[in-house]
């Protein structure tokens, strides 16, 4: 993955009218209820754990001895601010790449979330070396695209949850997910089950799992979720709790 950019998210690429963000917006700020079973993670972290947060960290510029507090509070079970409910970025940082749109958002406590969509490849450009995650433009008619294997991830550190999407854009027009698939997740210190992925309208799709096992601290049963939601033309972005 490319270091920062920001969100086609990943997050604001565009400015898109008031009519078209508000129903979007309404979907894209649901929240499913925590549910209440689950046990805490007695494990505690060891030098693989720490160095694969390590690694993540280092990769987006958190400071090292933001680093050391926030293995502290994994160790002492005090949750990050990222997984706050209801917590805002103190800052949010955006770079395009030519393969993804990247959004850094950074919180109080040094913690992150990582938000990526791919952007699409044009027609006849031959296989590319990022293969499936390319969002590839598989046909063209006078700007109306049809755009497959097109992929959206968030990461947090601690847990990563992502899915493929194939779509179609129109200039003026709200994209349309014409499927959906793939589903991944990566979780340290924990295990996830009950893996949805929904399709709420054309332009909203999550991807949902429950916290079986987690850091002590953590919200264990809670759902996790993260989704992409589209808008005029190629706009896109993603959301997460």
């Amino acid at each position: 993955m490319p270091k920062l950019h920001r969100r086609l998210s990943l997050a604001v690429a565009s400015i898109l009218s008031c009519v078209a963000l508000s129903p979007l917006m309404a979907t894209a700020n649901a929240v499913e209820n925590p549910q209440s079973s689950g046990e805490a993670s007695n494990a505690e972290l060891d030098s693989g754990v720490e160095a694969e947060l390590g690694q993540f960290w280092d990769s987006y510029n958190v400071p090292s001895e933001q680093q050391k507090d926030l293995l502290e509070k994994l160790e002492n079970g005090v949750r990050w601010d990222s997984f706050g409910k209801n917590a805002e970025p103190v800052l949010s940082e955006e770079q395009d790449s030519a393969a993804e749109s990247v959004t850094v958002n950074r919180f109080a406590d040094g913690s992150i979330s990582v938000e990526s969509i791919s952007k699409p490849t044009g027609l006849n450009e031959g296989i590319s070396t990022r293969s499936v995650k390319d969002c590839r433009v598989v046909s063209d008619n006078n700007g109306t695209q049809r755009q497959t294997g097109c992929h959206a991830q968030v990461n947090l550190g601690v847990i990563s949850m992502g899915f493929y999407f194939d779509k179609i854009t129109s200039p003026g027009a709200l994209g349309r997910v014409t499927n959906q698939y793939g589903e991944h997740n990566h979780i340290i210190g924990g295990a996830l089950g009950n893996h949805r992925l929904q399709k709420f309208n054309d332009q909203t799709v999550r991807y949902s799992a429950d916290f079986d096992v987690a850091f002590r601290g953590f919200p264990v049963g809670w759902t996790a979720w993260m989704q992409v939601n589209l808008g005029q033309g190629n706009y896109a972005y993603t959301t997460n709790n």
